[in-house]
């Protein structure tokens, strides 16, 4: 009860400097979160920076002392004295800390009441980081009051910069999860950065371009100001070194505004756009790396600081209103650019009217300018990428329309796609020997067989066999099929019969093969096979033809022939009589009637010339009223074909004998060597140009 009354006691008689101070003194609770000390403190002006502790308390007891009216004073010189009435009259003794909330700071002294006429404690970047009373970016002073006390704090301040005082009370335990949060959200913060930084370098190193190199310049230097900003650069990189951090926000200002000003000079594309805009941007940038030398050591602070702030203001005006008039001048990436800069410009005008008192101070209003400054190096990193693509976009067009060979290879490709991805029909990319590149996904819907398991193999491995021979008629078929392609002749058609994979069945398909312009690949499209229904349900007949000399016709007579035989044979063995007498067909067509003999043939075929020779000799006199006989008997055991040209004949004899031996695999006698396989029975006669061919069913 006596301690109770003496501290009435002190308080009532000392209530007087509490009018004349206009202020109340500030009652410490243990629930204290973050006070704003502002409306709690007085102030006096020392301009020649000679005032003791001893004499503020003098000049305030004469009324010196005013009350603070807002935490950032502006630029003054000489030294600030702040008083501060602190009251305890709970039953505990109640320990918390007193907040200097300005990292880049010269010096705070703390004094007490209670504590004699040395300063308890002093904190700033001219003292040595590890000197101060807590390890942490901004002053911070652990204060401890007794129950039912009462004492006054006086602050000396002195900074080179800006007079500011923003000075909070904290609970020990608030204060602590306080700074646990700040680490927490300030990590986030520079990941981001450092992400960001290591993503653009990779990124630089890959594509050799110079954008990603200068925006990462921009980010490091940006990053290291923020680093500075914030404390942690003196707290975690220099804390030794209190010369550095003094000078180091200075110095980092126009590094980063240097690399900033090539970024936007590169991005907007300045050079291209304006003269005028070049000569600002590139005298800028030599101011911007002048300043960076005269704030070493040359230039006074005050002076330094009030260079950099306008080089900070001057870079923000030239950029923003760079990034303005690209967006009306219609370029696409300036949108991302200025969205950039306005999100950021929006975080620094936040955070001013928080310092000034306009806009409370609440989460988003003290962290407005890292949000903004992350979001706005986010964008600018998507701009960048935008801008990368828009730029190479119209590499590729200036070089499409340069070079025709070019333009007709992605019109093509581009066609190919088109197709791969619309077709039901299966669509192939062949080299020049019939080994697949690529296939659609109808690969898989037609046939159970996946792209990369198709990938480098012949087509022949694809086919369906029932018997040992018709893996050798298949090569052989699509061989001598092959070689017909050419330039003037760049599409051929097949039928063949496809396996499925899981079924095991074959399927009949019309195979289209296209030599594309470059001669180096081959586009194919596989349809299923159409079937005449009446046709194929025929069990009698017997047919005589008699057609000229165009190769279609051996295409359609094959064709026709055989479908008849569907019901009574399997399919592979259909497609392999068809395949072997279109290819006598053709035999009785080229080699009989047009009398092109085998060398003369080869050698046409192997310069590209033999379909024009073709249709010459067609129209020629001599040939053109040549016709081939074609008798066909279909029977319940076997199906007949006789087949007969005007020609002069050939050694059937010997050529029979080669094929026997293996001469398959050459040009020559291919034809009769697929006919030998597919039929039971094979024969020449006369001078050999008639041949029966015997199937039995």
């Amino acid at each position: 009860m006596l301690k109770k009354l003496l501290f009435l006691y002190t308080f009532l008689f000392s209530g007087f400097s509490v009018i004349r101070a206009e202020v109340s003194p500030l009652f410490v609770t243990p629930t204290m979160k973050g006070v704003d000390l502002t409306s709690f403190l007085q102030y006096y002006h020392d301009e020649n920076s000679e005032t003791s502790y001893a004499e503020a308390r003098v000049l305030f007891s004469e009324n010196k002392f005013k009350p603070l009216p807002r935490k950032n004073m502006g630029f003054y010189s000489g030294v600030f004295w702040l008083r501060l009435e602190i009251v305890n009259n709970t039953s505990r003794n109640i320990r918390w800390f007193l907040e200097f909330d300005y990292p880049v700071f010269d010096s705070v002294q703390v004094f007490s009441s209670d504590s004699g006429e040395a300063a308890i404690y002093q904190s700033g970047d001219i003292y040595p980081f590890n000197d101060r009373p807590t390890n942490y970016r901004n002053p911070a002073f652990p204060m401890t009051d007794m129950a039912f006390s009462r004492k006054i704090v006086y602050l000396r301040l002195l900074n080179d910069g800006s007079m500011n005082a923003p000075l909070y009370a904290h609970t020990t335990g608030h204060f602590f999860n306080k700074v646990s949060i700040e680490q927490f959200l300030l990590g986030i913060y520079y990941g981001i950065l450092v992400v960001m930084f290591f993503y653009n370098l990779f990124l630089s190193v890959s594509t050799h371009d110079k954008n990603y190199l200068v925006y990462s310049v921009f980010i490091l230097c940006y990053g290291f100001f923020q680093l500075t900003m914030n404390g942690l650069a003196f707290q975690y990189l220099w804390p030794e070194n209190t010369v550095w951090a003094g000078r180091a926000l200075l110095f980092f200002i126009p590094l980063a505004a240097l690399a900033g000003l090539e970024f936007a000079y590169r991005f907007l594309q300045i050079k291209r756009t304006s003269a005028f805009l070049k000569k600002i941007y590139r005298s800028f940038q030599v101011l911007c790396i002048f300043t960076a030398v005269l704030v070493l050591e040359i230039l006074p602070y005050r002076v330094a600081l009030i260079l950099c702030m306008g080089i900070a203001l001057i870079f923000v005006v030239v950029v923003y209103s760079s990034g303005i008039r690209g967006l009306f001048r219609g370029q696409k990436s300036a949108r991302f650019f200025v969205l950039a800069w306005s999100i950021f410009l929006l975080g620094v005008a936040l955070i001013t009217l928080q310092s000034v008192g306009i806009i409370p101070d609440v989460f988003f209003t003290r962290w407005s300018i890292q949000i903004g400054s992350g979001i706005e190096l986010a964008l600018l990193s998507f701009a960048l990428a935008d801008r990368i693509n828009d730029l190479r976009s119209e590499v590729r067009e200036k070089e499409t329309s340069l070079a025709d060979a070019r333009l007709q290879i992605e019109q093509s490709e581009q066609l190919t796609t088109e197709i791969l991805k619309a077709s039901p029909d299966i669509i192939f990319t062949f080299d020049k020997d019939l080994k697949v590149l690529s296939a659609n996904g109808s690969l898989y819907k037609a046939l159970g067989v996946r792209m990369k398991e198709a990938i480098g193999k012949g087509i022949e491995t694809l086919l369906y066999t029932e018997h040992p021979g018709e893996e050798a008629f298949n090569k052989l078929y699509i061989r001598e099929r092959l070689r017909e392609l050419s330039e003037l002749n760049p599409s051929i058609e097949l039928t063949l019969n496809f396996l499925h994979k899981f079924l095991g069945e074959p399927r009949e398909t019309n195979l289209l093969l296209r030599l594309t312009s470059t001669n180096e690949t081959i586009i194919g499209i596989a349809t299923p096979a159409t079937v005449d229904q009446l046709l194929s349900s025929v069990v009698r007949e017997s047919i005589v033809f008699s057609v000229n000399n165009f190769l279609k016709n051996a295409e359609m007579l094959s064709e026709r022939l055989t479908l008849p035989l569907r019901h009574r044979l399997s399919l592979n063995e259909v497609t392999i009589i068809k395949n072997a007498l279109k290819e006598l067909l053709i035999n009785a067509i080229e080699h009989g009637n047009l009398a092109i003999d085998f060398a003369h043939k080869s050698s046409l075929l192997q310069t590209g010339e033999y379909f024009s020779f073709l249709h010459e000799r067609q129209k020629q006199a001599e040939y053109k009223n040549r016709h081939v006989k074609v008798e066909y008997m279909l029977r319940s055991d076997f199906v007949f074909y006789r087949i007969s040209d005007e020609g002069n004949g050939f050694d059937f004899t010997n050529m029979l004998q080669q094929t026997e031996q293996g001469a398959g695999t050459g040009f020559h006698g291919r034809g009769i060597a697929m006919a030998k396989i597919a039929f039971d029975k094979l024969e020449y006669s006369g001078n050999g140009n008639t041949v029966i061919a015997v199937k039995k069913l």
